[in-house]
């Protein structure tokens, strides 16, 4: 399946947490070494724009909340359209951050190169699955709600007879698990895939700097 073009953002950047702000941590060395010192840049490196992308889902998950609403509103063809203009930003953001995402993550993979020890490879080869892990999903949820934008732009809301709120009376019956983006999506399930990744990844990022890079 060749993924769909990319969308431009219509308004300007918003500011996104530090990792320290999610709970996840930034990792930092007193040891010069060229294996500490990739594990240290590159997983850093990597979590800043991980987090970004965190926030937009955030922001996303309540967007496609009201998104799910809209149409039980006098008003659903003005909330529709705002809605779109929302997610066409946030989602198109999460595109541009994703490229320098998995290079960061190609790079603290090529640490294992780096050291001699058996072990420090190993664990710094399980960091680097979690946090492509955690890549995978944001990725996958990327192009999933590109989908969802781009439909949304083709969407002619105004168009055609809508004596239901914008809903034919088709649409008004179909239950509400079938008109839930979210739940098609499965949005809640593979965030909760991304913070499991991340969790773990931090812990292991923490523990080699604190055992090995000190």
């Amino acid at each position: 399946m060749v993924p769909p073009p990319p969308v431009v953002s219509t308004t300007g950047p918003v500011a996104t947490p530090s990792p320290a702000d999610t709970g996840l941590r930034n990792i930092a060395t007193v040891k010069s070494s060229p294996f500490c010192t990739s594990l240290v840049e590159h997983f850093n490196g990597a979590l800043r724009p991980m987090v970004a992308n965190d926030y937009a889902l955030d922001r996303i998950d309540t967007q496609l909340t009201s998104l799910k609403d809209a149409f039980k509103s006098i008003d659903y063809a003005q909330q529709f359209t705002t809605l779109r203009v929302r997610l066409v930003q946030l989602v198109g953001d999460m595109q541009k951050r994703l490229p320098g995402l998995q290079d960061e993550v190609d790079r603290l993979r090529d640490g294992e190169a780096l050291t001699k020890d058996p072990d420090e490879a190993k664990r710094l080869h399980g960091l680097a699955e979690k946090m492509q892990l955690a890549y995978n999903k944001q990725h996958q949820l990327t192009n999933d709600l590109l989908s969802v934008v781009q439909g949304m732009m083709a969407y002619r809301i105004l168009d055609g007879d809508h004596p239901i709120n914008g809903q034919d009376a088709e649409t008004m019956a179909m239950p509400d698990e079938m008109k839930d983006i979210k739940s098609y999506l499965k949005f809640d399930g593979q965030r909760d895939v991304i913070r499991s990744a991340e969790s773990d990844a931090a812990d292991v990022a923490y523990d080699i700097a604190s055992t090995k890079c000190r």
